[in-house]
Parts: C-alpha cells; structure tokens; sequence
C-alpha cells in the first residue's frame, strides 16, 4: 500500500505543478489597434502579450467589423487574421472579442429590428463557437461635474460605459459627446 500512496502523491505533484506553471504562462496576441485600457485589463488578468500569435497562444480580437462578424460565423475567411480567429475557434483555443472594439456598435440604434436580431445571432453564433465577448470596466466619476474633457479620456481608452452619482453635474456639451457617441451613462 505505501507504494501506491507515493504513486498518488508523485502524479498529484506533478499534475499541480502543471497547473500552476499554465496559469503563469498565458500568451495572448492581440489582433487590431489596442487602447491603454485593454492593455492594462489584459495584464491584470494574467496575459502575456505576445507580437506574433503562436499554437499556444489565446487571441484577442481588439476590432471586430460587422463583415468579419459574419464571415467567420458562416466559416468563410476572407484573409489570413480571419482563418487565424476560425483555426484558433475550431481547435477550442480561447478567443476573447473586445465589445467596445466593435466597429457595427453604434449603427445597431439606427438599423432595423430584424437586423439587430440577426446581427445578435451571429454574435450567439460566436459565443457557441467559444469566443468570450468582454467588456471594458466601468469608469466611475466621483466629481461634481463631468465635461466633454472627462469623456474624451474615456473615449481615448475605449471607454463606453460611465457611472456618475446622481447629484453630477453634466455639461450640455457633455451631453452631445454622450448622444453623439451613443455612450452609457449611469447615475448612481
């Protein structure tokens, strides 16, 4: 029997130190223009960024068009960074899609019901393909007043989501940049 133990305890070792050299490991090339805040959210969450994308390494897609959305849902790549995501898709390898990166966002409240339906599906599509679509965090605003400065910030690090308390004051420009850009803002 103290053979067996020691099989157990040598194969549980091992398996932990597998795990745990995996989790320090963890690759990722980001494909598509990358903001401060993507960069900063990837690293917290353990990513190596990587130039060039590698068999083990994850994707993450920082821009994603309505054309590539579709395409790669119907399994048809036009380019080499599409057969790349669809490759990546098939053989089970974690591919993250940026939300604020998505180029289609702010046609969806213009465009038709049955458009956005479909535009949804395909993006389900995606998800039952294993892609994960992560937002950006919240950006939280504990002053009194908030500008079309504060928003510009937030824009430039791909913010889309801002929460202010309820007593905030909003600028009348700041109010534009926010319809302009289809921006949400939440009152706390």
């Amino acid at each position: 029997m103290p053979d067996f133990e020691q099989l157990v305890a040598f194969v549980t070792e091992k398996v932990m130190e597998k795990l745990a050299y995996e989790k320090e490991q963890r690759p990722l090339c980001v494909l598509g223009a990358t903001t401060k805040t993507l960069v900063k959210r990837l690293t917290d969450e353990g990513y190596q960024l990587v130039n060039h994308p590698s068999s083990d390494s994850s994707l993450c897609i920082a821009e994603l068009s309505l054309g590539r959305l579709g395409r790669i849902a119907a399994m048809t790549p036009k380019d080499a960074e599409e057969e790349l995501i669809l490759a990546h898709l098939l053989t089970k390898k974690e591919v993250l899609v940026n939300t604020s990166g998505r180029t289609y966002a702010s046609a969806l409240g213009d465009c038709p019901y049955n458009m956005k339906k479909k535009i949804s599906h395909l993006e389900e599509e995606w998800q039952r393909f294993g892609a994960i679509f992560m937002t950006n965090p919240v950006i939280k605003k504990e002053n009194r007043l908030l500008s079309v400065h504060h928003l510009q910030e937030a824009l430039k690090d791909g913010q889309r989501t801002i929460t202010v308390s309820k007593e905030t004051i909003i600028t009348p420009l700041a109010k534009d940049l926010i319809r302009e850009y289809q921006l949400i803002l939440i009152k706390e």
